[in-house]
């Protein structure tokens, strides 16, 4: 393998991590936004912040990160 090709593979698969660290800092973030917000209309509604709380942790009924790794794991061959 020649060096420059060498060395362009590393600078892309560094940009590449780089950009997937942020992607899910940026995800998270937003996903603690929905949920807080979530948690705020709900008080507002007029429910308990104990009841609040309880939906709250289930919110937004789609998967997490975690979640969807694992199964995107289990659906290799």
């Amino acid at each position: 393998m020649k060096l420059r090709t060498l060395l362009s593979s590393l600078f892309y698969l560094t940009r590449l991590f780089t950009q997937m660290s942020a992607l899910l800092i940026v995800y998270k973030n937003r996903r603690r936004k929905a949920k807080k917000f979530f948690k705020q209309q709900l008080i507002k509604s007029g429910l308990s912040r104990a009841e609040a709380e309880e939906l709250a942790k289930l919110y937004p009924g789609s998967f997490s990160l975690r979640d969807l790794i694992k199964l995107s794991r289990s659906l290799e061959p």
